[in-house]
Formats: C-alpha cells, structure tokens, sequence
C-alpha cells in the first residue's frame, strides 16, 4: 500500500478523532457519557494501529509524525489522572531509583571523566604546587599561616558548593552540544577538586579539608554525576538518533533528563542544609566523615529502591511466558 491510498482509506477516521478532541478538551470535567469514553477509546485504538503501520512503512514523513502527534494526545486524554502527593511519592520510591539504575552506565562515565580530571590535577600539583594555578587560577587558598587553615577551607568549602550547583546546571545544559559541553565541564572541575586537594595534602590539612567537604559532598558530586548523565543522554539522541528522527529521539531523551534533574534539585538543597549547618559547626572531624559516610549509604539504598520488585515482576513475567 502506498503513502497516499493509506491517508485516503483512513483520514477520516484521523478526522473524526481530532473532532472527537477539540469537542472535549478537558476529560476530567467534561465526558458525560460512556458512549463519549467508549468513542474516544475506539478511535484512539485505530488510530494507534494506524500509527504502529506508518512507522512500520512510512517511517519519518509527515504522515508518521502527524499520527505520532495525534495518538500521543489521545493518549493523554484516555489515561490523564489527577496528580496528587502520592504520585509525587511514587515517582521519588519507584520510578526514579529505577530511572538510575537504567542510566547507570552514563552516570558511570560522568563520574569517570570528573575522576580522571581529579586524579590528573592530584598528581602534578602534588608533585610542583606552583603548577596549581593552571587547575585554580585566582581560587589557591594562602596557607603559609597555620591559623588560617580552617577559615580557608571553610571558604572553599563554600565556594565548591556554589560552584556545583552551577557546574550541575552547565553539565546539563551543555550535554546538546553532542556531549562535548557536558564532558568539557566534569574534567574541568574535576581538574579543580584535585588540584585543590592536593594542596591541602601537601600542608598535612588532609582530615580538616575533607571533614568540611565531603559531608555535603557526598550529595553534591552524585548530583552533578546525575546531571551529566541527563546531558549525555541528550547529546547521544541528538548524535544517534537510532530509528526515529532526530527531533524525536531528542524529545523522548529530554523527557528522560527532566525527570533526572527532578533528583539534582533535592539532593543540592540537603547539601546546602549540611553545608550551612553540620560544615561550620564544632563537631570533630571524626564525625563529619562519619555523616559524609551515613549520606553515600543513604544515596546507596536509595538507587535500590524497588529493586526486588522489578526482579519479582520480570520473575513473574518470565514464568508466564514460559507456561504459554
């Protein structure tokens, strides 16, 4: 069958759809009868076979993405629902600790990049500290009076997190320019970290430098890790797009990196709050790096949220399979 013997056998039932839409704009308040339901349901399912055989055989043209646009607002039409709180609680305990298990892999490799960057710094300043404005900058902190040493790392401590709730933002955004932006931003701060790291090594502040960064820093690194996973799922639609279009591989991507940051914003604002209360208090170092330890526990538990359940359920859909 060709293109157009496919929309002249069925343009009318597309038509009578997109009526059927335009007259009942609003399904919670306006289907007042199961005769109106069962119309838009019948359409609604011809209408997705008609979708289903255009992508099969008429793949990326105007009627494919015309159907792919009239079905998706059927759709949300037949199956919209009321968000309330338990929707919300759903989408935080299920579907996301299971979106970062499925995205595992690039939050992986954003964490490798800003590692690699890390370590690379680590070395060479370790190694020659006068090489450490190349990684800082204006940022190196003045050590040479023993006194200061936890003023300045208190103000880089500020400082680191001002600037991750930045670089989470710009590892997100800049994933569109094919990945390079959002690869370019993890090395660059992981050059950072490293580099300011080592200096506090090379004075003996090891313990005091890390019990005021890591107690919000557990949080604060797997958010931006987070971020960059959603830019780098953006970057790979828009550079392999598979067999959709590259425009809608990139909205279904985008869909997917929204839903992402929906954990990034949480997990910066606990930061802040362990930032502004747990960092400038007089606990011992000892037992910030106990609560930096209890909060990369916490992130631990909670990307397996749910994980019996989905191995309960694929169990189940395996055992089904097999009786049929």
């Amino acid at each position: 069958m060709t293109e157009d013997v496919f929309i002249r056998q069925n343009a009318e039932k597309w038509t009578e759809l997109e009526n059927v839409l335009k007259a009942f704009p609003h399904r919670h308040k306006t289907w007042q009868q199961n005769s109106e339901l069962l119309r838009l349901d019948r359409l609604y399912r011809t209408c997705a076979s008609h979708l289903a055989y255009a992508q099969t055989y008429f793949p990326d043209t105007k009627t494919f993405h015309y159907l792919n646009g009239l079905v998706a607002r059927a759709h949300g039409r037949v199956y919209s629902k009321r968000r309330g709180i338990g929707d919300l609680w759903r989408f935080y305990t299920r579907s996301l600790p299971a979106l970062l298990r499925e995205v595992s892999r690039y939050i992986a490799f954003a964490a490798a990049v800003f590692l690699i960057g890390a370590i690379f710094s680590y070395v060479i300043t370790l190694s020659n500290a006068d090489l450490s404005h190349v990684f800082l900058g204006n940022i190196r902190p003045d050590m040479e009076q023993s006194g200061q040493v936890e003023v300045q790392s208190a103000y880089m401590s500020s400082y680191i997190m001002a600037n991750n709730i930045r670089v989470s933002i710009m590892a997100f955004a800049f994933g569109i320019f094919a990945c390079l932006g959002t690869v370019y931003i993890l090395a660059q701060n992981g050059l950072l970290l490293g580099s300011l790291t080592a200096l506090f090594v090379k004075e003996g502040n090891t313990l005091v430098f890390s019990s005021l960064i890591l107690p919000h820093g557990v949080f604060e690194l797997f958010a931006i890790f987070v971020s960059a996973a959603a830019g780098l799922i953006l970057g790979v639609a828009l550079i392999n797009p598979g067999r959709f279009s590259r425009r809608d591989a990139v909205a279904v991507a985008g869909k997917k990196a929204i839903r992402l940051m929906g954990l990034v914003c949480p997990l910066l604002i606990i930061a802040a709050v362990i930032e502004g209360f747990i960092t400038p208090s007089a606990l011992p170092p000892f037992v910030k790096l106990i609560i930096a330890g209890i909060t990369g526990i916490l992130l631990i538990l909670y990307t397996r949220l749910g994980l019996k359940r989905e191995k309960s359920e694929r169990q189940s859909i395996g055992s089904s399979t097999q009786m049929q």
